[in-house]
């Protein structure tokens, strides 16, 4: 079937980050394959000493066969829609029929205004593991001032005609004023990111809360895909927000492939974050964020962020440390959260969408102490993490803000003496936060702090 969902869902995406960054509210305006089964007979032979039994022999499912038809060249021309619709059957068609992959591209070059900007590409790549080539095809067009028009499609050989397995509807989303830069769109990459011998298939497309085409003066928000061959069907590999919305953005920027570890597979490496100047909230930053593949999907790996200018992005900076296992750099950004005093306390936005929480700078003076004791404990410098517990209990009693910390330090201290185990620690602590409902930086920096709303996030070991 036409996976609309698996790449992307294009029509049911969003712009709540951008949106959120902003004070903004956004206006949003399958070939199945078919495998037969057929029965079998068996004859009784005349010496046989046993009859026929009358339950019909089970089904052999037939393997398909992946001939592709044989390329002959003068397929008839394809025939243009006036509505921009679906082009999958008639790509199908062409090929099953002779036509050739330049004739295809020559023909598809030919479907849109010839004025427009546009982005066509095919080839033939095994992207199903099968030994066969298949065809991925990709056809877009940027009318000026209007979104995006198009579509990309990977199709395969069944019993001498090739048949669509999936098609991306890039249709209205956002494109670029500088056309120099549509070339991003779409499909961006085939290559194996997994390790297991099969391309992948990378794309992403941009949208802006008009989806007016993407200058100077615009935010934007780009979304990724990253999809692969599951031996029946095209899935997605990046994590989504919900069923066809794509998960991993980044704001203003792009992405590249990198070997970000060494280990002979790339890593997916966003770079983008900061809004054009007085357009948004002052918390969103440049950064750096990297998703990697981990046995079944690809999985967020790290994040490096610009310099802070907020006390609450020194705790930020530092809980991305950690989990970048970088821990004299989380140590060194919680001790500035705790200790600099040029770090400004935040007082809330103009519109109210984000407050200052109250005794701030307790509170995360508070926490960052917590976390320095996780650190200490981790890299085995009990003394040094004893003095921290110490100071953490003594300064922050009960009733006073930032006390919650003080009391789940006491919940990992006390399990950690008891079974040398931090895990076990850290499993009490989550317990005990779920059922006490402990999350006091939860709500208090708006999209900013949405980790802090989950328990686990307080333990991370």
């Amino acid at each position: 079937m036409t996976n609309r969902r698996v790449l992307l869902g294009l029509l049911s995406l969003g712009l709540g980050a951008l949106a959120l960054a902003c004070g903004s509210t956004p206006e949003v305006a399958e070939p199945t394959i078919a495998v037969s089964a057929p029965t079998s007979t068996v004859a009784a032979s005349s010496t046989s000493p046993l009859p026929v039994a009358d339950t019909p022999t089970p089904a052999v499912p037939r393997v398909s066969d992946h001939t592709c038809p044989p390329v002959t060249g003068g397929a008839p021309p394809i025939e243009m829609h006036p509505e921009w619709a679906n082009y999958s059957a008639e790509i199908a068609e062409y090929l099953s029929v002779g036509g050739s992959l330049e004739e295809l591209k020559d023909e598809l070059e030919l479907l849109g205004d010839l004025s427009w900007e546009e982005k066509v590409g095919v080839s033939d790549i095994d992207v199903t593991g099968d030994g066969q080539p298949d065809v991925v095809v990709e056809s877009l067009w940027f009318p000026p001032d209007e979104a995006v028009q198009g579509y990309a499609y990977v199709l395969t050989c069944e019993d001498g005609r090739y048949v669509v397995q999936t098609s991306v509807d890039f249709g209205m989303t956002a494109s670029f004023a500088d056309t120099s830069k549509n070339q991003s769109l779409g499909l961006r990459a085939a290559e194996d990111l997994t390790g297991d011998g099969v391309p992948e298939l990378v794309f992403s497309f941009v949208e802006t809360p008009e989806m007016l085409p993407v200058d100077d003066q615009s935010d934007y928000v780009r979304f990724f895909g990253v999809v692969g061959w599951d031996g029946a069907d095209f899935a997605e590999l990046l994590p989504e927000e919900v069923p066809g919305r794509p998960g991993v953005t980044v704001i203003n920027g792009d992405a590249t492939l990198t070997d970000t570890d060494g280990d002979g597979l790339k890593e997916l490496v966003l770079r983008g974050g900061a809004l054009r100047p007085g357009s948004g909230h002052p918390f969103v930053r440049v950064k750096t964020e990297t998703w990697g593949w981990e046995r079944s999907g690809f999985a967020f790996r790290c994040a490096t962020f610009g310099t802070p200018t907020y006390r609450f992005q020194a705790v930020e900076d530092a809980d991305a440390a950690m989990l970048c296992q970088d821990l004299d750099k989380a140590l060194a950004s919680y001790q500035a959260a705790i200790f600099d005093e040029s770090l400004k306390t935040w007082v809330g936005d103009e519109l109210g969408l984000v407050p200052a929480p109250e005794d701030e700078r307790a509170l995360l003076s508070a926490y960052s102490r917590y976390r320095i004791m996780l650190i200490h404990v981790v890299k085995g410098t009990g003394d040094a993490a004893s003095v921290v517990y110490g100071t953490l209990t003594k300064d922050f009693p009960p009733g006073s803000a930032g006390d919650v910390y003080a009391e789940l330090a006491t919940v990992v201290w006390d399990e950690y003496l008891m079974s040398l185990d931090l895990s076990a620690g850290c499993g009490e602590a989550i317990l005990h936060a779920e059922a006490e409902q402990l999350a006091p930086l939860a709500d208090s920096y708006g999209y900013y702090s949405e980790l802090y709303a989950a328990p686990e996030y307080l333990c991370p070991y």
